[in-house]
This record gives C-alpha cells, sequence and structure tokens, in this order.
C-alpha cells in the first residue's frame, strides 16, 4: 500500500511476516533473560527485563496484519 507519497509499500503478508519474527526475537530475548543466573543480574533488573519482553510479545499477539495500517 502506498502512503502519502513516500514511495514505500507492504503488502499483507510482508507485514504479518515482519510481526512473526518480531514475536520470535521477543521470545528469544525471554528466553535469554530467563537463562541469565542472579550472579550476573540483579532479580529486579531480571524482573524489569522480562516485564518488558513479555509486554513487547503481547502487544505482538494482538496485532492483526490485516487490520494493520503502516
Amino acid at each position: 500500500m502506498e502512503e502519502g507519497g513516500s514511495g514505500w509499500c507492504c503488502s499483507a503478508a510482508s507485514v504479518a511476516s515482519e510481526v512473526e519474527h518480531a514475536k520470535e526475537r521477543c521470545r528469544r530475548v525471554i528466553h535469554k533473560i530467563n537463562g541469565l543466573p542472579l550472579s550476573r543480574i540483579a532479580q529486579s533488573c531480571k524482573a524489569t527485563l522480562l516485564k518488558s519482553a513479555k509486554t513487547e510479545l503481547n502487544f505482538l499477539s494482538r496485532l492483526s496484519p490485516f487490520s494493520t495500517r503502516i
């Protein structure tokens, strides 16, 4: 779809693909954070990072590529 003459366009399939890639990146980040030993990171920092990554994953999971405007 063309937006305001900016010259870029995206199909619904490419948007869906990007959302799936972003969700997978979030899952990998969550896995890595969970694997960090408390000797390397404070529990409060770990909890904050996990909350942020899980919030992002939740947001991405609610996106519907066919109703998303880019």
